[in-house]
């Protein structure tokens, strides 16, 4: 079976690819958690150390913004 040889080029193009894509799937991944977020009743959110302020907060940011650290 014949083996491909990718150039350097490809490389660059797979890259220049994979940096929108993974942009995007984040950006997916964080409306998903911000509707979670918005969904959970007040006794699940002091559960998990949030209050109804932080999450407003949260859900108020541009979805481009991913704030992990709350």
């Amino acid at each position: 079976m014949a083996r491909s040889i990718q150039s350097p080029s490809h490389h660059w193009v797979q890259s220049a690819l994979a940096a929108p894509l993974r942009a995007v799937f984040e950006w997916y991944q964080v409306s998903q958690e911000r509707a979670a977020l918005r969904d959970l009743p007040s006794h699940r959110l002091s559960d998990i150390g949030l209050t109804k302020r932080e999450v407003e907060w949260e859900l108020n940011q541009p979805f481009w913004k991913a704030t992990r650290d709350i």
